[in-house]
């Protein structure tokens, strides 16, 4: 008697190779993309769950990663992929990711959500670095589990796309102006590894290493997010902190709502109390020039709307 995957598969040689070897890797790699590319994943994913269970030990995490990110498991296979990566096999309750760029103030909303949920502070980055927008797959793994409120500056590269498919994850995206953003780093000390002297440079130099670091970050944050946004408009939107930032009470109810929680605005407004609202960013005073080199990292993505981020532009 045939199995389904021979009557679906019958000249596959991943599959013969596999009903021959359950634990030959590569005919698995092989075989699970080979499925993706019919469009047939979920007609056998208990199957493949079963080879998948078979070689935990000797899976390659990166492929995990790449398949989770690009083209997502069945819902068989997902226990097994998040127990090689390390993250909960069951999908975490009470976890919220609020990813946004570098120096949002949303104290108010992180205040609220902490104490209406009673969740702790987690992170993407590697606690303590003085500077790192990169996604650290030991913290994720330490963080996002229940009950937590995570903190992150991540583009949507490959292992947090990766993260979220497995944990089921809807996050929190704020932006603001970019050269608002921009404005915030200006003039503050900086550190990246040994070595690095950054106080002997003079002030032009300092403000134009600033500028360029800061930005080549805040565009890839913005551009990748936002072209899954625009793959995915009802699992994800990217806010605009100067559209929020009049009523962090409704923002905060509207985060609530959208993951099942239930609370009235004055609810909400008490939870805040004692959170200080930041006062509005002072005039960044970047010259034509020096926007003009910002918006020249735009070009990378000629189907981005950066006006959003950045009014004042026209493409």
């Amino acid at each position: 008697m045939t199995t389904l995957v021979e009557r679906a598969y019958p000249n596959d040689d991943w599959r013969r190779r596999l009903i021959d070897q359950p634990s030959d890797r590569e005919a698995l790699y092989g075989f699970v993309n080979h499925l993706y590319g019919r469009h047939r994943s979920g007609k056998i994913g208990p199957w493949v769950d079963r080879a998948l269970a078979a070689i935990t030990q000797t899976l390659d995490p990166l492929w995990i990663d790449t398949v989770a990110a690009e083209r997502g498991f069945s819902a068989g296979i997902m226990p097994t992929a998040c127990a090689v990566l390390g993250y909960p096999v069951q999908t975490p309750s009470n976890l919220i990711l609020v990813n946004t760029f570098p120096r949002v103030p949303t104290l108010p909303l992180e205040v609220a959500l902490i104490r209406l949920l009673r969740v702790q502070r987690g992170g993407l980055h590697v606690h303590g670095e003085l500077r790192t927008t990169a996604f650290d797959p030991v913290q994720a793994r330490l963080d996002l589990q229940s009950g937590r409120l995570v903190r992150g500056h991540v583009a949507a590269g490959l292992r947090l796309r990766s993260a979220m498919n497995l944990l089921r994850l809807r996050p929190v995206l704020i932006v603001r102006d970019i050269f608002d953003t921009l404005a915030s780093y200006v003039g503050d000390g900086y550190h990246i590894a040994l070595g690095h002297r950054f106080d002997l440079l003079d002030r032009t130099a300092q403000r134009r290493i600033l500028l360029l670091r800061n930005a080549v970050d805040l565009v890839d944050f913005y551009a990748s997010w936002s072209v899954l946004a625009k793959l995915n408009p009802r699992l994800l939107r990217v806010d605009v902190y100067e559209e929020i930032v009049g009523d962090w009470a409704g923002y905060t109810q509207r985060i609530l709502q959208e993951r099942g929680a239930k609370a009235d605005r004055a609810l909400v407004e008490t939870a805040m109390q004692g959170a200080p609202i930041a006062p509005p960013v002072q005039s960044h005073g970047f010259t034509a020039e020096e926007k003009a080199l910002v918006r020249e990292l735009y070009a990378q993505y000629p189907t981005v709307d950066f006006t959003r981020i950045d009014q004042e532009y026209r493409d």
